[in-house]
């Protein structure tokens, strides 16, 4: 027999019989009905149940010694333990300005130390999945941050201690750098709309003659000593008040030594360092930077805004969130979605507590400049007139309360809420007060706000780089009275 015929007849001796139908018979009248299978109704869109807010718990404090404070938070079923180390004095409050010493601090701190080579710090690091990331860019603080995997925190930890107490400063990395600072600032930076409009953006913001707006000094960048940036670390290390965090899923009993043999003799006794008071610009600013031949344009606006805890922060917040703070924003709606004039636009807000600042940011092609001008400028006026709607509130409400109740997911994502905690001096009590006022803020107080920080007779600063060819007439056509420079010009803010 052939296997096809084979195969046939295997089919046919396992099909089940199928059972007959005897047409015949009565119906029967007992029988209960069969009931219709019931589906989704879907006539209508289903509910969308708001979220409860979850309880994030208050990070447990401990006194380490004078001047040294630790924030432990345990986050049960996370693998990454993130430890934070902060003295909370700078550059600016060790050497008195910008220089190249005391930004080298933060700089170069984790680049190596006296006990590890550059190279070996690395291969560390990709062995243990050790993470250390050194900063001091604040002018009014430093530290070094550190991820690493709970079986590795002592190793990560010992390392941490060695950047903080014995760092190297290679001379042949800060050479390096150095150059490479030089070649940004003194060519490549030019060649670069992002960077062009983000230095002419702050250096129009903030004037040359205050900390915040010191101009890169080239001349500085030539020669810096690694002997002058150790001694200037070790007189910063225990300058300030320091603070260290840690998150991750770990017992503080058990870590408690580890830490403090990490900031043995670092940090010091005293106030933590303000920021410097400062007053935004009064009148409107339109700078415009020439960079030859590109396509696009890149439009940068700031406005002031709330500075923190002022009574119009939170309702400020949620505004700009609506303006321009996500994919749905109408900032992207109108520029991305309706008039295809870019792939993505953006509204940043930020505020300390001496001034605050709003940001919008989008790039076009250069021929649609002044179109997307009107735009930007038309949606502003229009949440002075209308504010902002109940829905856009909801919405803004349902995307904090997501934030908020994803805290715990990671070590990250909880680091992120309890640093910010940290560093602004606050508490979960004080961030669950803050969801509270979000969640009652209202269409007219919202109107009420953008009224006062958004209405046309606010000062803006305009900052718009782009080949000048495409763009004067179009500043003709806005009525705009412009200042031209050139692209060296505005990513070294000198005009």
């Amino acid at each position: 027999m052939s296997w096809m015929i084979w195969m046939a007849a295997l089919a046919l001796a396992t099909t089940p019989e199928v059972a007959e139908v005897d047409e015949t018979a009565e119906p029967c009248e007992d029988c209960p009905e069969e009931e219709a299978p019931v589906g989704p109704v879907r006539d209508q869109p289903p509910e969308v149940v708001t979220a409860e807010w979850l309880v994030q718990p208050e990070a447990e404090v401990i006194e380490l010694g004078p001047g040294q404070t630790a924030y432990f938070v345990r986050v049960p079923g996370v693998r990454m333990v993130n430890v934070e180390v902060v003295v909370h004095n700078g550059h600016f409050e060790t050497h008195g300005a910008k220089t190249e010493v005391g930004a080298g601090i933060g700089r170069y701190m984790d680049v190596a130390t006296q006990e590890h080579d550059a190279a070996s710090l690395e291969v560390m690091g990709d062995l243990h999945e050790i993470s250390l990331n050194s900063w001091g860019g604040s002018f009014h603080s430093g530290g070094v941050d550190l991820s690493v995997p709970a079986e590795g925190l002592e190793l990560g930890l010992k390392l941490m201690r060695e950047m903080l107490v014995t760092p190297a400063y290679p001379q042949k990395d800060i050479t390096r750098s150095l150059k490479e600072m030089r070649l940004y600032y003194g060519s490549t930076g030019a060649s670069s709309l992002g960077g062009v409009s983000r230095s002419a953006l702050v250096f129009s913001w903030f004037p040359a003659d205050h900390l915040y707006g010191l101009r890169p000094n080239l001349d500085e960048m030539k020669k810096l000593k690694s002997n002058d940036v150790i001694a200037a670390q070790a007189d910063w290390r225990d300058s300030g008040p320091l603070t260290v965090l840690v998150v991750g899923d770990v017992e503080w009993s058990s870590i408690e030594p580890m830490i403090k043999a990490t900031v043995d003799g670092v940090g010091g006794e005293g106030e933590r360092a303000p920021r410097l008071e400062f007053s935004p610009p009064t009148q409107d600013v339109f700078l415009a930077v020439d960079v030859p031949g590109p396509a696009q344009s890149a439009l940068r606006l700031r406005m002031a805004a709330p500075i923190d805890d002022h009574a119009d922060e939170v309702v400020y917040n949620l505004t700009n969130w609506a303006l321009g703070g996500h994919f749905l924003s109408r900032l992207n709606s109108n520029l991305r979605e309706d008039k295809g004039y870019t792939y993505g636009s953006g509204s940043r807000y930020n505020a300390s507590e001496t001034y605050g600042y709003n940001d919008l940011s989008v790039d076009v092609k250069v021929e649609n400049t002044a179109a997307a001008v009107r735009e930007i400028e038309f949606e502003l006026q229009r949440l002075v007139d209308e504010g902002v709607t109940a829905n856009e509130l909801d919405m803004a409400l349902r995307n904090q309360i997501s934030n908020w109740n994803g805290v715990r997911e990671t070590s990250s994502s909880a680091t992120g809420l309890y640093s910010s905690l940290v560093f602004d001096q606050k508490t979960v009590a004080d961030a669950v007060a803050w969801n509270s006022a979000a969640a009652a803020v209202t269409p007219e107080q919202a109107k009420t706000v953008a009224e006062t920080w958004m209405s046309d007779d606010k000062a803006r600063v305009w900052v718009i780089a782009g080949d000048r060819k495409a763009l004067e007439a179009q500043f003709v056509e806005l009525g705009w009275t412009v200042e031209w420079i050139v692209a060296q010009q505005g990513i070294l803010g000198v005009w």
